[in-house]
C-alpha cells in the first residue's frame, strides 16, 4: 500500500494526544487525515491503556458512514466492531466499538444526555473549515469541558483549508500549552483548471452541458458535477438525456435526501463510467473513486435567517475560493485530472477567500435552547451577535462563558 502524507505527522500527533495536548491539524485533500488520524489516536490510547471511545465528528451522514466502512474494511472487520458509526436513523455500534463516527448533530444530542462525556477519551472534529453552527458549538462546548472538568479529554480539530492559528489561539486562551498546530503536505495529482464565461441570467442546466461534454472527452474516468441543489440536479439530468450526452456513461445523482443505500450506490466503485450529479455533499471527506474530471457550477444553497420574517430560507450563493479548491481537488485524488468552472477568471479573483461562518447568517434559537437545556444561564446577553466573521469561534464560545 502506498504511504500516505499524513503518516509524516502521526508521530507528533500521537505524542501530543498522549500528553493531553489538543491538536489543530491542517492537511490538504488526499493527505489521508480522515482515515489516518482516528486509528493513530486509537493506537495511542491502547499503548497507554486508556479506556474510552474516540468520537469522530463529521458534518455529513454520508461521510460518517463511508469513512467508518472504509476503516473497518482496512482492518478486516465489519462495521460495528472496533469501528462504528451513529447517524440519524442508522447506528452500527457495539460494546467493542472504540472509534465511533457520528454527525455533529448526533454529537450535540449525545452530549445532552452525557454532558461530561464519561465514556469518551478523545473528540476529533473533522472538516472544521465548513464552520457550521453545530461545529462551532461542538468546539466551544468540548473546549469548556476540557478546561473545567475533563483535562484528560483529547481533542483534535482538523481540516484541509482552515488556518490553524486562530483555532490554536482560541484553545490556548486559558492555558498557553493547551493546543499545538500541525501541518501536513498533501498528495494530489495535478489538476488543470479551465474557466468559462460569465453568463448572468442563463440557467445552469443549459450552461453546464458544454463543459460536461469537454470533461468526457478530455478524461477517461468518472465526471463529478457540482450543482447547488436537488432541483438543479434533476434539470441537468433531463438536459443530459435530451442531449444524449452520456453515451456509454451512466448518470447517477448524489445528495442528502437520498436513502443511505442510494448514496452508497452513487459512490461505490463501478466498472462503467459515471457522471455523478452532486450537491456539495461530495465536496469533502467523501471520495468517489475514479473521478478524473470535475465540472463546478460555482454555486451552493445555504440556509440564511431572515430576521424581518423570522424564517430561514435556502439561498443560492457563490462558493468561496476555498470551496472551489476543494471541489477541483476531487479530480486529482487518483490520477491527473481536469476541472471545468462555469465562471470566468475575473470572477474568480473577486470571490471571497472563505465561506461566511453559519453563525453569522443562521437562526440561533435552536442553539440557545440547546445551551439552556445544557444548564447555561444568561443566554440573552448576546452582544457577540455583531462580532465580525473572523471571531465567530469566539462568538460561539462566548455563549458559554458569559
Amino acid at each position: 500500500m502506498n504511504r500516505l502524507p499524513i503518516e509524516d505527522v502521526l508521530s507528533p500527533l500521537q505524542t501530543a494526544i498522549g500528553n493531553g495536548t489538543a491538536v489543530v491539524l491542517k492537511a490538504p485533500p488526499g493527505a489521508g487525515k480522515t482515515t489516518g488520524v482516528p486509528p493513530a489516536v486509537l493506537q495511542t490510547l491502547l499503548d497507554k491503556d486508556i479506556v474510552g471511545q474516540i468520537w469522530v465528528i463529521q458534518p455529513r451522514r454520508l461521510a460518517a458512514r463511508s469513512v467508518a466502512g472504509w476503516i473497518a474494511k482496512s482492518r478486516n472487520e465489519s462495521v460495528g466492531e472496533t469501528i462504528g458509526y451513529h447517524v440519524r436513523m442508522d447506528r452500527r455500534e457495539s460494546a467493542a466499538t472504540r472509534v465511533l463516527f457520528m454527525t455533529t448533530g448526533m454529537f450535540l444530542r449525545r452530549m445532552q444526555s452525557d454532558p461530561l462525556l464519561d465514556k469518551v477519551a478523545c473528540v476529533v472534529l473533522d472538516e472544521f473549515h465548513e464552520r457550521t453552527l453545530e461545529l462551532d458549538l461542538a468546539l466551544a462546548m468540548t473546549h469548556r469541558l476540557r478546561s473545567e472538568l475533563r483535562d484528560d479529554l483529547g481533542l483534535v480539530v482538523m481540516s484541509a483549508t482552515m488556518e490553524t492559528e486562530p483555532i490554536v489561539a482560541f484553545l490556548n486562551r486559558s492555558n498557553p500549552q493547551n493546543a499545538v498546530p500541525l501541518r501536513c503536505e498533501g498528495r494530489a495529482f495535478p489538476v488543470s483548471v479551465h474557466h468559462g464565461e460569465d453568463r448572468p441570467g442563463e440557467r445552469i442546466e443549459r450552461r453546464i452541458v458544454k463543459p460536461i461534454r469537454e470533461a468526457l472527452e478530455s478524461s477517461n474516468g468518472h465526471v463529478l458535477v457540482f450543482l447547488p441543489g436537488v432541483g438543479e440536479i434533476h434539470r441537468v439530468q433531463s438536459e443530459l438525456e435530451r442531449a444524449d450526452l452520456a453515451g456509454d456513461a451512466r448518470v447517477v445523482v448524489l445528495h442528502g435526501s437520498l436513502s443511505p443505500k442510494q448514496q452508497d450506490e452513487a459512490i461505490r466503485p463501478s466498472e462503467f463510467r459515471k457522471i455523478v450529479l452532486s450537491t456539495n455533499i461530495a465536496e469533502t471527506s467523501v471520495t468517489v473513486d475514479g473521478v478524473t474530471a470535475v465540472v463546478d457550477s460555482g454555486m451552493a444553497k445555504v440556509p440564511r435567517f431572515d430576521s424581518r420574517r423570522g424564517l430561514t430560507r435556502l439561498e443560492t450563493t457563490s462558493i468561496s475560493l476555498a470551496s472551489a479548491d476543494q471541489r477541483s481537488g476531487r479530480a486529482g485524488r487518483t490520477a491527473p485530472g481536469e476541472a471545468y468552472r462555469l465562471w470566468s477568471q475575473a470572477t474568480q479573483r473577486s470571490r471571497e477567500e472563505y465561506d461566511v461562518p453559519e453563525i453569522m447568517r443562521a437562526d440561533l434559537s435552536d442553539m440557545v435552547l440547546m445551551l439552556a437545556n445544557h444548564g447555561e444561564t444568561d443566554l440573552f446577553a448576546m452582544q457577540w451577535l455583531t462580532a465580525p466573521p473572523e471571531h465567530a469561534v469566539e462568538s460561539a464560545q462566548s455563549l458559554l462563558w458569559m
